[in-house]
């Protein structure tokens, strides 16, 4: 009785793999093989130097437009990257150099609206189970960050503090201990190369330390974030001294791991700390 159930079972299958065909029905799978081979033809129709031309272009188009331009080349990047095209690292340097170009072309109250599809797209792929993915992006973050912070952003500017965000965010979502040691090796390579320049953002940087600090458990990483909270203290006073509560709050997480040098240096912190 069951090995006829069973034929029959297998039949009724067969059948209704014929009448899919027969009706042109699909699979999921079918459909993203589909798509991707789509995106590669795409891809290839499209040569490289009209790709080039376009974004040459691009430089030339009004706030509005830019904005609109942007956010559609996010769009194909975020479709290159979930079908692991072998031409997604093109789209999305090529997003980074006109951002790069265009910051420095327009005022800084008007980077907001392409900071914010920015960011987006950088958390989505960020939060990716793909490892790959989710560096790269990181990585680009990380690149026009620094790009920006060669834009000085005045007192009566904040935007630093939107730059660093998406790495918080991330961090904070993130169930990834690789991802989230990426994401401090690189705000460390921010501050390393950026520190002068750095106004806004030291309270979203405190936050980062303090979130990742609570999975991290590579004493090497957790080191080099004790010795840029010391050297902070005694070298860019001026730049903390408004937030100096949450600066001193995130020193204090680290003396479990390092009593000796934490509690050392703490002493020194009273003495510069606002009376």
């Amino acid at each position: 009785m069951k090995d006829e159930r069973e034929e029959i079972l297998n039949k009724e299958v067969k059948n209704d793999k014929k009448n899919e065909e027969r009706m042109g029905i699909i699979s999921s799978e079918d459909i993203v093989e589909i798509d991707r081979e789509r995106m590669k033809n795409i891809v290839k129709e499209i040569k490289q130097n009209d790709l080039e031309k376009i974004f040459s272009k691009s430089l030339n188009f009004d706030s509005n437009t830019f904005v609109e331009f942007i956010k559609s080349m996010c769009e194909i990047a975020k479709r290159e990257f979930q079908f692991n095209s072998l031409t997604r690292i093109f789209f999305l340097q090529k997003i980074v150099e006109v951002v790069e170009i265009y910051l420095f072309s327009i005022p800084i109250f008007n980077v907001s609206d392409i900071w914010k599809i920015l960011s987006e797209f950088f958390i989505e792929i960020g939060l990716s189970n793909n490892i790959e993915n989710a560096t790269t992006s990181i990585d680009s973050l990380r690149q026009l960050t620094m790009k920006y912070l060669e834009k000085k952003e005045g007192k009566k500017y904040n935007f630093e503090i939107q730059c660093f965000k998406p790495f918080l965010s991330i961090s904070k979502r993130s169930n990834d201990n690789v991802i989230k040691e990426y994401i401090i090796y690189c705000v460390i390579n921010i501050i390393k190369n950026n520190e002068s320049k750095i106004q806004s953002g030291w309270t979203i940087i405190f936050s980062i330390f303090s979130e990742v600090y609570k999975s991290q458990e590579d004493n090497n990483l957790q080191l080099q974030i004790l010795e840029i909270l010391e050297h902070l203290a005694f070298n860019n006073y001026e730049e903390i001294s408004d937030i100096f509560e949450q600066y001193v709050g995130c020193v204090i997480l680290y003396i479990d791991k390092f009593p000796e040098k934490s509690q050392q240096n703490l002493g020194k912190l009273y003495i510069k700390s606002p009376k």
